[in-house]
Order: structure tokens, then sequence, then C-alpha cells
């Protein structure tokens, strides 16, 4: 299976280092304020100035404790309000990059992967992929199935891939694998007319059997060439 972009609905976001410990830190924190707040009236209870003066330590030492018990609490809290933020920025950079409809990787990630990827001399391939009757289907049979076979029609793509591989939705009807050393044109040939025939099997009668008609352009980083070029060869193949 090709490489997408975390989901944020089911990443799993870890609780920060040493929240147990300071959790601890308050119970500690907590039961010294208690035991000196007991000493204390222990000492208040008894006669003698000995006693007075164990009164007065104990309050002192009860002040503190309690004193270092809010700060850790305070200490908690600073770090709980840290985690929360960063699992909302986890999601707000999740769904920035992922496409709502499919879950692969949208535009703007895509042309991430791409910029990563174009290097001098690098071994790379794009195909680019389109539904050509998606508008028919939608006009027929209605937007539901019409989705349901876009989602079909990224699960078949990315059946057809290695896990070093990353494809994506550019819009409505059109797909993008970038396929890195991947060898020869030969290769994304085979792996184009693959991903075409498996795009083009008939859905299910519950989709009302529905067939998609899918074209795709294969191109190749040739020298020199840079993000732009490797695109247009692709959309004009």
């Amino acid at each position: 299976m090709s490489q997408q972009p975390t989901d944020p609905n089911t990443a799993v976001v870890h609780p920060p280092a040493g929240s147990a410990s300071l959790r601890l830190a308050v119970v500690i924190a907590l039961a010294a304020a208690v035991l000196a707040v007991a000493l204390g009236v222990v000492a208040i209870l008894s006669d003698g100035a000995l006693a007075g003066g164990a009164a007065s330590a104990s309050l002192v030492v009860a002040g503190t404790a309690v004193q270092a018990a809010a700060l850790v609490v305070v200490t908690v809290n600073l770090y709980r309000a840290r985690a929360e933020l960063a699992r909302r920025h986890a999601e707000i950079e999740g769904m920035a990059s992922v496409d709502a409809l499919t879950g692969l990787a949208n535009r703007r990630a895509f042309e991430c992967e791409l910029e990563r990827h174009v290097r001098p001399g690098a071994d790379l391939a794009l195909l680019l992929i389109d539904l050509d009757n998606l508008k028919s289907i939608n006009d027929s049979v209605g937007h539901l199935v019409g989705d349901e076979v876009l989602r079909g029609t990224a699960r078949r793509i990315q059946g057809c891939l290695r896990t070093t591989d990353i494809v994506s939705r550019l819009s409505g009807d059109e797909f993008a694998v970038l396929l890195p050393r991947v060898g020869d044109r030969s290769n994304v040939e085979v792996i184009a007319r693959r991903i075409v025939e498996s795009v083009q099997r008939p859905y299910p009668a519950e989709l009302h059997s529905c067939t998609v008609s899918a074209s795709a352009g294969v191109a190749m980083l040739e020298s020199g060439a840079g993000r732009g070029d490797l695109l247009r060869n692709a959309d004009v193949a």
C-alpha cells in the first residue's frame, strides 16, 4: 500500500513525558502539607513553650508544602495545555494534507512530495490518471454513487502500487502517482496499464454496476527538467 498522510481522527496522542511523575509529586506535596498541619495541631494542643515552637514550625512547613503543591498543579496544567495544543495542531496539519473523501494525499501534499522528490539525477516517474466519465455517473445515478466510485478508485490505485509510491487526488476526477526508483519507462507503462485495468473493472450491483473509463499519462523525470516539466509531460502524454 502506498504512503499516505496520517489520519488525524485515528492518530494516537501520547501524554507529555513526565506527566505521571508530576501527578505523583502533587500527591506527595499534598500529603506533606496534610502531615505538617496535623503536626501543628498536635503541637498546639500540647503544653509548653517547646510545643508552641513546634507548632509554629509545623505551620511554616505546612504553608511551604501547600505552595509547592500549588506550583506542581500549575505545572501539570501547563503540560496538559501544551499536549492539547499539540494535538489540535496535528489535527489541523493532517486535515490540510488529506483529501476528505478518499483519504489520499491532496494537491497540497502532492506538491510538497513533488518538490521533495524532484532532484537532479533522480529516478522518478509521474502518472496522471483521469476518470473520463465521472460526470456522466454523477448525472445518471447521483453523486453518492459517484463518491463511492471515487473511494473505490482510490483503493484500486493503491492496490497496484508499492509502499514507496505516493498517490494523491488532485481534483474531482484526477489522481496523481509519484513512482520513485522505478527504473526505465517500460516498468512505468506496466504499472499504468495495471492501474487502468483495475480502475475500469465494473463496480458491484449496489453501485449500479458502474464502469469507469480511465486514462493515464506517463512521464519520466528527464535530465535538467523541473517539477513543471514533469507535470506538463504527464499531462500531454
